[in-house]
């Protein structure tokens, strides 16, 4: 539930705009009001249906049980805290949590509040109209429990079956990309959904006070999947069936950190006091997550690749010279003690002039899914390449080919030209036999050969060239090939 409270602050203005534009501009502003209804006083509610727009939140939950170690009350906690933050975005009026809701499903369960049907239904349906009646007509329905999913569809379609001066609005938000990768880096389990690592975790952001972490581990969480064999059917114990003990996944793994990323991931980009934020999601998500952060003044350090394509990373760069805020992306190879004590070779001139480098990064798998080797694999090389050369480039030759999936390459080979004949030959893949990070720098004089896949020695200078005598017509007999020593510098 909480992943979503930027999207709901997003939903609040657009359902409180049309109230809200005839406001005159440069109005004096009012004192503050609670967004809680119950904090209300009588005088201080008729000025919050005017701020909000007549929009009220009503954030629905469940008592049942979370498993052996969160409360009862776990997503009336968490449905109600994101729509105090949605709330704190874009003003509105927040009701009291709301525990009438479906969950016959646990009935057998100790602490469980399961209402009848009838009572469910014109519950909701009361407070709708009593609401509209205090001048709130924009009503907007927030779930935290799932099992209120198809009761809440059926709630709103029956709001046709006879005229009204409200409406009702079911937050029914889609998956947010960006949030999704982010849990991905963080999530260490595969089975999921109550009580489990990541309500665990939100609980622990929210009001760790009521997480008995130790006791997680006392009941299982398991998928039995016990009505495997009924195919194309519906039963109402479905749930049973699988959790029998009202309990899907691990909670013993939830951790605060990934609370704060579910619960509140855009604070981390507008709070004032964070300076700097490190975006290591996935790379269809960099573009998105850099953007907020500078906007929000943030220094930014992204994770290769930056973006996804150049007019993105144009985008970013621009955006980030109007903020006078650094973007720095992970080309942490330029770090790398063996590629700075190359860099000092070719600066002192022991090389010679260089006329080429190439590199081979491969490996069997990780394949992606959103981005081909060349973006995946090819910025570390490719940062090497113009720190070690230390110029920009002429042109650019790529060719690659997708054979697992179409429109991903697997393996990619690019040629980079540089001024004064120098070039650069990248081949990445995940689609090799081999694990090689290799890099090799052809001089005048020497050679140098970085061998990343080396526990130690990885950096090899070969006193290996061409040398060209003089007084020889013939150009075979000119030529000198000269093979000396290996030395292998401290790195």
């Amino acid at each position: 539930m909480g992943k979503h409270r930027f999207a709901l602050a997003v939903a609040l203005a657009v359902v409180t705009v049309a109230s809200v534009a005839g406001q005159k501009a440069g109005a004096p502003s009012a004192p503050p009001l609670p967004v809680r209804y119950e904090e209300l006083t009588a005088p201080d509610f008729v000025r919050a249906v005017a701020r909000s727009g007549s929009t009220c939140v009503i954030p629905l939950g469940i008592l049942e049980k979370h498993g052996p170690h969160l409360p009862l009350g776990t997503d009336l906690i968490d449905c109600r805290e994101v729509s105090l933050r949605a709330a704190a975005e874009e003003y509105t009026v927040v009701f009291p949590p709301y525990f009438v809701g479906q969950i016959f499903e646990a009935k057998h369960q100790p602490g469980t509040i399961a209402y009848s049907t009838g009572m469910m239904f014109d519950l909701l349906q009361q407070t709708c109209d009593e609401l509209a009646r205090n001048g709130l007509k924009k009503i907007i329905l927030v779930n935290g429990h799932g099992g209120n999913g198809a009761f809440l569809h059926f709630f709103c379609q029956a709001q046709l079956t006879g005229p009204k001066d409200y409406a009702v609005y079911l937050f029914d938000p889609s998956d947010d990309p960006s949030m999704d990768a982010a849990l991905k880096k963080l999530r260490k389990t595969t089975v999921d959904g109550h009580a489990g690592e990541e309500e665990t975790s939100v609980m622990l952001f929210n009001r760790p006070d009521l997480v008995h972490l130790d006791r997680a581990g006392e009941q299982s969480g398991a998928d039995l999947n016990r009505q495997a064999g009924l195919k194309h059917a519906y039963t109402g114990i479905w749930w049973y069936a699988r959790q029998p003990n009202h309990y899907r996944g691990d909670g013993k793994v939830g951790n605060k950190e990934m609370g704060q990323v579910i619960a509140d991931i855009e604070s981390l980009v507008t709070d004032p006091n964070i300076h700097a934020v490190v975006i290591a999601t996935t790379p269809e998500t960099h573009f998105e997550l850099a953007s907020k952060a500078l906007e929000n003044g943030k220094h930014v350090f992204v994770e290769k690749p930056m973006v996804l394509n150049a007019e993105d990373g144009r985008k970013l760069v621009d955006l980030a010279a109007r903020k006078k805020k650094i973007i720095m992306v992970g080309h942490i190879l330029e770090y790398h003690p063996g590629f700075i004590k190359m860099k000092e070779l070719i600066d002192s001139g022991e090389l010679g002039d260089v006329f080429y480098l190439y590199s081979t990064r491969v490996n069997l798998g990780v394949v992606r899914e959103h981005e081909n080797a060349l973006w995946s694999f090819a910025p570390h090389d490719i940062s090497i390449a113009l720190m070690l050369l230390g110029e920009e480039p002429i042109r650019v030759v790529a060719t690659g080919q997708s054979y697992l999936r179409e429109g991903i390459e697997d393996v990619v080979f690019t040629t980079i030209h540089f001024p004064r004949k120098k070039m650069a030959h990248l081949h990445v893949s995940w689609l090799d036999p081999h694990k090689i990070r290799k890099v090799t720098v052809v001089g005048s004089r020497k050679m140098a050969v970085l061998d990343d896949m080396e526990s130690a020695e990885k950096l090899r200078v070969y006193d290996k060239g061409v040398d060209f005598k003089e007084g020889f017509v013939d150009y075979q007999q000119s030529i000198s090939l000269r093979s000396g020593d290996i030395h292998i510098p401290l790195v």
